[in-house]
């Protein structure tokens, strides 16, 4: 545990001093490894002290607007993300203890139900449903059912905070719950902190097509969540969603493959961009022209963004992507290349469950 403590405190200092990384890629990881360095020595305290100041969720953002709180349950996951089964037994025990040593706190009780729903990923392996050995269906389903009823047990404290309500919904999609029921708790959410955005990024992922969804599922969703954020929010919410969606789920398909409607999309990119002006997001911006096929505002982009693009949005084969795509935009004879529309009835298709 030392070791990989003072690999941790490393981390941290490279991504303070390293040149290499961009200013957005800095402070995500510097989130990130705070979060790893406290989880990995057992400092309780500081868990509590970190979640309780990223509880304030329309300040604590980072330069481009993600959410810190996002980051900070991020960095635990990458903590326990090698764990092995003996480690994670632990894990569960320790997190036990800590609902025992902070019984007025949220937090213990939202980090146990974590390390029962790690173990129940564990066990049943990241691969397609087919894929899962019958044996492995019980211990998975049980212990999704105890992080389940522990959460709701501890509804009285841990609901306090809409971390809450994440694990709830992550532990909700884990064992299939109805989508009426994850709704209900989408909607609780929104009503203690509408300015979470995990609980509109982990609802949404319960109606992606791996899980329970379809094209049209994701597209009245992200309609929904637009209008339930605040007010200050717009469209931003939209892009954001639809953002996620891309990576979570249809990647550079996604305007052909999905209901996103490029004009509603580029006032979401343009609203983020103009609360948010980082190059960070200005590279999310021109990637999103490019595979929507419009020309002339990648272009524009792409000419701003020159040689030095934030390499980790056009990721995969980023070199590749982002070559073809400035090339595309600066070429006179290349024509622009909407994709062709999906339409509402295409997109009620069930997709494949990835679970």
């Amino acid at each position: 545990m030392q070791g990989l403590c003072t690999t941790l405190i490393a981390a941290i200092l490279f991504v303070s001093f390293g040149t290499a990384r961009s200013s957005e890629q800095s402070e995500r990881n510097e989130v990130k490894a705070a979060a790893s360095v406290a989880y990995a020595s057992g400092d309780l305290s500081d868990l509590i002290r970190q979640h309780t100041k990223y509880s304030d969720f329309l300040r604590e953002r980072t330069s481009s607007g993600a959410s810190k709180m996002l980051l900070f349950f991020d960095g635990l996951s990458e903590t326990t993300r090698t764990f092995g089964a003996e480690q994670l037994q632990t894990d569960i025990a320790r997190t036990r203890q800590w609902t025992e040593a902070a019984r007025e706190e949220p937090l213990p009780y939202i980090l146990h139900a974590s390390a029962l729903l790690s173990y129940a990923l564990y066990v049943r392996g990241g691969g397609y449903a087919n894929t899962v050995p019958p044996q492995a269906w019980k211990t998975y389903t049980d212990y999704v059912n105890r992080a389940t009823n522990f959460l709701l047990q501890s509804e009285g404290v841990a609901s306090r905070s809409t971390s809450w309500h994440v694990w709830l919904l992550n532990a909700m999609r884990n064992a299939g719950a109805p989508p009426d029921a994850v709704l209900s708790l989408f909607e609780a959410g929104v009503a203690r902190n509408p300015g979470d955005f995990r609980l509109y990024q982990f609802t949404l992922h319960y109606f992606l097509p791996k899980w329970y969804g379809n094209a049209q599922a994701v597209d009245s969703f992200i309609l929904r969540a637009t209008k339930a954020a605040p007010p200050e929010f717009g469209l931003e919410i939209y892009a954001r969603l639809y953002s996620g969606a891309e990576q979570d789920q249809f990647g550079r398909t996604m305007y052909s493959q999905s209901l996103v409607d490029w004009e509603r999309m580029k006032s979401g990119l343009t609203l983020w961009n103009r609360r948010f002006p980082t190059a960070w997001n200005k590279n999310i911006f021109a990637y999103h022209a490019c595979i929507a096929g419009d020309k002339l505002v990648a272009k524009e982009l792409l000419a701003d963004i020159g040689s030095a693009p934030e390499w980790a949005i056009w990721q995969p084969n980023a070199q590749s992507t982002f070559l073809t795509c400035s090339q595309w935009a600066s070429d006179p004879d290349a024509e622009p290349s909407l994709p062709p529309k999906r339409s509402p009835a295409e997109g009620q298709a069930k997709g494949s469950a990835l679970r």
